[in-house]
């Protein structure tokens, strides 16, 4: 694992590396680039304060098997996207906030501010361009407490890729093991062969709409962000949730 870090006031930026690069290209399909190259985040929060370096190297060592993000993004002759997996490497932001951790819980929501934890990219500044696909935001918390903030380029994971990948990090972390995963493009290429000259619907896995279904579907849309749908949290006890997670392991 490689680091490079700059400093700014209450934080330092890192640029954390696996230290190997295979200069593999990545060609993105088009299930990756269904949602396009937008960042999906996530936070964690702990009660007792992290330690940065060794989290820096934990990442640096699991990102030799996730060499992707830890790539860039580029544009291919074709006008199609990869992923040049040249260990161009992660942002880490190492911050400390002047206010202790708040008491987040059932009436206290850790949505509102959340931004400010995370450290963000630009979706439309990363083909060709020195932009992360994957950036962690660690902030300490006065009187003890840390916020992991983390934001993964979409194109690169969906959500069940996401939390892969954090479990396997969490492993390497703690000295574990876990399998290692694929990145080979191909074997979606392969599932779809089956609709490969398919111009009347798109085949198995595409759907082409028409205009009108289109509209109607981006009015619904608009008509749920006005009010026409309900949001409803439920909330778990740590035993439920034990529960439910052995009973989903157990089958």
């Amino acid at each position: 694992m490689t680091a490079s870090a700059t400093e700014s006031g209450a934080k330092r930026t890192f640029t954390v590396r696996a230290g190997e690069a295979s200069g593999d290209r990545i060609r993105l399909t088009v299930y990756d680039m269904l949602i396009g190259p937008v960042y999906t985040p996530r936070a964690f929060f702990y009660r007792e304060t992290l330690d940065g370096e060794a989290l820096r190297a934990s990442l640096g060592r699991t990102l030799r098997n996730f060499p992707i993000l830890s790539g860039r993004m580029k544009r291919d002759f074709d006008g199609g996207l990869s992923v040049l997996c040249d260990d161009g490497g992660v942002r880490f932001v190492e911050a400390y906030a002047s206010e202790p951790m708040p008491d987040y819980g059932p009436r206290q929501t850790a949505k509102k501010g959340l931004e400010r934890h995370l450290s963000h990219a630009m979706p439309f500044w990363v083909v060709d361009r020195d932009t992360p696909l994957f950036t962690v935001k660690l902030t300490h918390m006065k009187g003890g407490g840390s916020i992991l903030g983390l934001t993964m380029n979409h194109a690169v994971g969906d959500g069940s890729s996401y939390m892969s990948f954090l479990e396997s990090w969490m492993n390497e972390h703690r000295g574990l093991g876990y399998a290692k995963p694929s990145h080979d493009r191909g074997v979606i290429d392969t599932l779809g062969a089956a609709a490969t000259g398919d111009t009347r619907t798109g085949g198995a896995h595409l759907t082409i709409i028409g205009r009108a279904r289109k509209s109607a579907f981006i009015g619904r849309a608009l008509l749920g962000s006005l009010g026409g749908t309900t949001t409803v949290t439920t909330r778990f006890t740590a035993a439920e949730l034990a529960t439910i997670k052995d009973t989903a392991m157990a089958d």
